[in-house]
């Protein structure tokens, strides 16, 4: 083995427990948002009005949240994301109230949609 090898060992290494000790701290420093609910502004749609994104963290990844979100864009158009692996930072923590007024609100509009409104 030459040096640049032996070097390329070493840097490797040095990467994976590095990466390894990031997704340590980041679950400590995290594990405390699991079953928390956000919000953030819903950009795709028309930013000066109300429209958010809704989720709540359901998990870790090694270096994002897991969340369930969901949205009701300012054309009526419904989004439903299961799993998503994203950043929480910057967004609005809101209540579980809120959260579930949302998601009745979507069900609501969503029913409307179909002429369920009898």
């Amino acid at each position: 083995m030459n040096r640049k090898q032996e070097l390329r060992g070493i840097i490797d290494a040095a990467q994976k427990e590095l990466i390894e000790i990031q997704e340590k701290d980041f679950s400590e420093e995290n594990a405390d948002k699991v079953g928390r609910f956000y919000k953030t502004v819903n950009a795709y749609s028309c930013p000066d009005r109300d429209s958010y994104n809704y989720m709540r963290v359901t998990g870790l990844t090694e270096s994002y949240f897991k969340v369930f979100s969901f949205s009701v864009d300012h054309e009526g158009r419904v989004g439903i994301f299961p799993t998503t692996a994203r950043s929480v930072h910057g967004c609005i923590e809101i209540d579980e109230d809120e959260y579930r007024k949302a998601w009745e609100d979507m069900l609501s509009h969503i029913a409307s949609l179909g002429g369920w409104d009898d």
